[in-house]
């Protein structure tokens, strides 16, 4: 078990599908750290029945997130996911930091693969 510390500065869309154990729903949320000299901005995914953790946190929410860390192999490559599993705000609220909008993610890059790299 791994734990991050951090303000949510975005909430990504949920999305959902089915596989072969059934339906499931997935919401990306950001943190950016603070507790280094230079702030990292990290994506974490919440599924199933964890979804509902955005009715008690917003964007600016303070929170310590407990997360899992797992890669897979895909066709020679390798995709990591973090995994949050508990998500608790610290009680603080801070305003919204402004983003650069290059950082997005373009899912209609030039090699179909919906990666940013």
């Amino acid at each position: 078990m791994y734990q991050s510390k951090g303000i949510i500065t975005a909430i990504l869309p949920e999305t959902s599908g089915t596989s072969a154990r059934g339906e499931w729903h997935k919401q990306d949320f950001v943190i950016q750290e603070s507790a280094d000299q230079y702030p990292k901005s990290i994506c974490f995914s919440l599924f199933n029945d964890k979804n509902d953790t955005f009715s008690r946190v917003k964007v600016g929410s303070e929170v310590n997130v407990s997360f899992n860390i797992e890669s897979r192999e895909y066709n020679g490559k390798y995709f990591t996911n973090l995994t949050a599993f508990k998500v608790d705000a610290t009680g603080q609220q801070s305003e919204p930091a402004q983003f650069d909008s290059r950082t997005q993610i373009d899912k209609n890059d030039d090699d179909g693969s919906g990666l940013p790299f």
